[in-house]
């Protein structure tokens, strides 16, 4: 989850795309991934649990582009591939 976030906040959007599970990539399209990162400035993630051993519920702070304050907050499920983690899907979570 770190990485990923580092990767949004580096608008690294070929990481977000090849650490996300080969099956669900046709529903991650890089090119969205990398205009997300680009479009917001990331200020902070706060990883809150892990209510199973697969999956990360975090808040990532970020500005976007009209320069308002945000905070995305989501479930995020992984699985483990031939030793690598991937992301699988994420639920928002309003608060």
């Amino acid at each position: 989850m770190r990485s990923r976030y580092s990767a949004f906040a580096l608008a690294n959007g070929t990481y977000l795309w090849e650490t996300t599970a080969p099956r669900m990539r046709k529903y991650y399209p890089e090119q969205e991934y990398q205009d997300w990162a680009v479009s917001n400035q990331w200020i902070k993630l706060e990883i809150l649990s892990t209510p199973q051993f697969n999956q990360v519920e975090f808040k990532a702070y970020f500005k976007n582009s009209e320069g308002i304050n945000e905070v995305h907050h989501e479930l995020s499920t992984f699985e483990k591939i031939n030793g690598k983690w991937y992301y699988v899907s994420g639920d928002f979570i309003e608060d």
